[in-house]
């Protein structure tokens, strides 16, 4: 057996939606306050549970995990907290895991769960990874596929105390022919390369994309075997219906702005005259979003009505700097796992954990960080079948964002909008 590692364990229950900003000083405050908590209540235990989870550990399953911590040597937070974008930390593990380290007083590993209900690790400082091999191989292994959160986390602490974390993840995934817990199996940023326009062609994203759609969909290239979430998903709905209605208000009223901004003459303009091609293509933009926002029912919509706004008001710009005699800007791809994330985005390749092909996709810098840590990106999340799952996992016959990675992988969005694919596809996710 190992020697005892210094080793605090997490276990963070992340939110369906995606990042959106609030008001930044009263995000803060809050985010400060909720931090100062659990900290103080880790203090006195090394297992939190939020009172919304409050059924997920008995008092005595608390007790005996916080006596199996003690035992082992071990500095393990258990820390059970539905984690969705608008909380106090974003929706972020990473921020809540930094709030804690400060007020704890150093760094560590971390456990956590991921916006599907599964156990994710993460190892802080990055050279040990035996946490994130840990918490994945529970994915994979079918004795604990309707296990309790208990038993899971029981197991974790037992491969994380033994050292067998990456062994166990190789063993339950070489079935499926991926490189293993050893050869960094998460994919890494090699060949990393600035984005420029939105409109630029992403030839290698598109051939791959083309490959992948002749074949079905993107999803046959994420497609993992699907489990009942282990986190109960109350929290997780409850949170997310609040952050669906501030996604829509803001996507409401950023189209009503761009609309004002966008005042259609008249009389049009002739066809060569000095930005007329993006000017059209503004409006095109602004009038596929105005379709979205009509009928938008889940945050993975209202996050595409975003995009298409920020197209409308991209070419806008870009039409008035052509009238006005300037060289036009370039502006960044959307980052292919959540498109509302901030940031230039680069290229890079994307390999998911447990499969052998990669993806080359845009990706902004809090995302390329995590495929660079081997931890899996803050995705945005869809709803199928009941389970939220990554957006770009969804049938692409289901799912327009699903077939275009929201113009991170086609140029082609606002064209399919108003031919009617997002009209198609939702009524397919109803069927």
């Amino acid at each position: 057996m190992r020697s005892s590692l210094p080793v605090r364990a997490a276990v963070l229950a992340l939110g369906a939606a995606a990042a959106v900003a609030s008001a930044p000083a009263a995000a803060a405050d809050e985010a400060s306050d909720r931090s100062d908590e659990i900290a103080e209540a880790l203090a006195e235990s090394p297992v939190y549970v939020d009172p919304v989870w409050d059924s997920v550990l008995t008092e005595e399953q608390r007790d005996d995990l916080a006596e199996r911590i003690d035992d082992a040597g071990l500095t393990l937070y258990v820390v059970l907290v539905p984690l969705v974008n608008g909380d106090p930390w974003q929706g972020e593990p990473e921020a809540l895991m930094a709030a804690l380290d400060a007020r704890l007083g150093d760094s560590a590993s971390y456990l956590t769960a991921d916006a599907y209900g599964g156990l994710y690790g993460r190892t802080t400082p990055q050279e040990n990874g035996d946490v994130f091999w840990a918490a994945a191989s529970v994915f994979h292994n079918d004795e604990l596929a309707d296990a309790p959160v208990y038993d899971q986390l029981q197991h974790v602490i037992t491969l994380v105390e033994e050292g067998r974390g990456e062994q166990e993840y190789d063993e339950l995934t070489a079935d499926l022919g991926g490189p293993s817990a050893s050869e960094g199996g998460s994919g890494g940023g090699q060949g990393e390369a600035d984005q420029g326009g939105a409109g630029t062609a992403l030839v290698a994203a598109a051939a791959a994309a083309a490959l992948l759609a002749a074949a079905g969909s993107l999803v046959l290239l994420v497609r993992r075997r699907r489990r009942p979430p282990a986190l109960p998903s109350a929290a997780f709905a409850t949170a997310a219906e609040g952050y669906t209605e501030r996604l829509a208000e803001r996507a409401r009223r950023e189209l009503v702005e761009v609309g004002e901004e966008l005042v259609e003459p008249d009389e049009p303009a002739a066809d060569d005259s000095a930005g007329h091609a993006e000017l059209r293509r503004a409006l095109d933009a602004y009038h596929a979003a105005g379709k979205v926002v009509d009928a938008a029912r889940t945050p993975a919509d209202w996050a595409g009505a975003l995009v298409l706004i920020r197209t409308a008001r991209e070419e806008h710009e870009r039409a008035d700097a052509i009238a006005a005699g300037r060289e036009p800007g370039r502006f960044p791809a959307p980052c292919f796992f959540h498109p509302l994330h901030e940031g230039r985005t680069k290229e890079l390749d994307w390999r998911p954990i447990g499969q052998r092909r990669s993806l080359r996709v845009p990706a902004c810098p809090e995302c390329a960080a995590a495929v660079r840590g081997r931890r899996p990106p803050n995705a945005l999340a869809d709803e199928v079948d009941g389970a939220q799952v990554p957006y770009f996992e969804v049938d692409a016959e289901r799912s327009l964002w699903a077939a275009t990675g929201y113009g991170a992988l086609r140029d082609d969005l606002v064209q399919r909008v108003l031919g009617g694919g997002f009209r198609r596809a939702a009524e397919r996710s109803r069927d």
